[in-house]
């Protein structure tokens, strides 16, 4: 089984190194390392051409600055592995991931995604390990959303190639939250997903000038967008579930980073975004679920929500300052 390590590149000189030695000294040799430098402007471009020439298995890409999810299509065009892999430039892989990955296969048989536990590495003090807390066995998407402790990361599963060129569905562009319009829809469109409990990948969290550890409007607008967009896909390939409705309806009133930002800012991203309609659409279909979501009431459960939550947000600073300023 070949393997296609997809790994986007873009001002990261600090911890390239670190990603490329984790995935060159796997224990499975089979498999292929597809950097995009995505128009790096630091010495990330003059590293990763010095692995290519060390190491026959690397081919590098360079690009003019498309944004994270530019960079993972492209390195998916120029892919010929079996399986995918999508690996962040400032992260790092097991160096048992693709054999155990392999190991899974024979016992299973092929199939369409496979996920995998990972850690969530603060310092070397904090770690957090996050697995999918289900049983290794091959579950339909719906059944597998329903059943895990699903995470919507794209960097902590494995796809098949054919199954992705099947379903012709790419990251969406000049967006944040790209994830969630990418593996949510994804899972819910295949028959064949499952797990390993073995760690396979190492999220460097929040590190200084990530995209990610800045809340602003753009992160609110594109949360809602990844929502709808999830919706409208799985709803046009039939696929719709109650636990899905459930999580999205969630999603819009609980997440949308609601007790960092202002109301205003919510109302304005949810109208862009046609949120009303979805919610009415859902309405009609799961009343047992969703009702009376018309405009007054959206917005009017939508400002409660953000009334408690933001009120926590502040009550929390408020002792934290206290506790550390008496």
């Amino acid at each position: 089984m070949k393997y296609s390590i997809i790994v986007p590149v873009y001002n990261i000189e600090d911890y390239i190194n670190q990603c490329i030695e984790s995935v060159v000294k796997q224990t499975w040799s089979d498999f292929e390392v597809i950097l995009v430098n995505d128009g790096s402007k630091d010495n990330s471009k003059r590293i990763i051409e010095e692995w290519s020439t060390k190491d026959k298995r690397i081919n590098v890409i360079n690009k003019v600055n498309g944004g994270l999810s530019s960079a993972r299509n492209e390195g998916l065009r120029h892919a010929t592995g079996d399986y995918v892999l999508y690996v962040d430039g400032d992260d790092w892989v097991a160096h048992d991931l693709l054999s155990n990955i392999n190991n899974h296969i024979n016992k299973v048989g092929t199939v369409d995604i496979i996920c995998y536990s990972y850690i969530e590495y603060y310092n070397n003090q904090i770690q957090r390990k996050r697995s999918y807390q289900i049983d290794e066995l091959v579950y339909t998407g719906p059944d597998f959303f329903r059943k895990s402790s699903f995470h919507v990361q794209a960097w902590n599963k494995v796809y098949k190639r054919n199954f992705l060129l099947s379903i012709g569905l790419e990251f969406i562009e000049g967006r944040l939250h790209e994830d969630i319009s990418y593996t949510v829809p994804l899972c819910f469109c295949t028959d064949q997903i499952t797990a390993i409990k073995q760690v396979g990948y190492y999220y460097r969290k929040n590190r200084e000038n990530s995209i990610m550890s800045m809340v602003t409007e753009r992160n609110v607008n594109d949360f809602s967008h990844a929502l709808c967009f999830s919706y409208k896909f799985i709803q046009k390939h039939n696929r719709l579930t109650p636990e899905l409705i459930q999580w999205i309806t969630n999603g819009f009133f609980n997440g949308c980073f609601t007790h960092k930002t202002r109301y205003t800012i919510l109302k304005r991203c949810h109208h862009l975004n046609g949120t009303i309609n979805i919610m009415n659409d859902i309405s009609r279909l799961y009343p047992n679920i969703v009702s009376g979501n018309n405009v007054k009431y959206f917005y009017l459960k939508l400002w409660y929500r953000h009334i408690i939550q933001r009120s926590k947000y502040i009550l929390g600073q408020i002792m934290h300052y206290k506790r550390y300023h008496p």
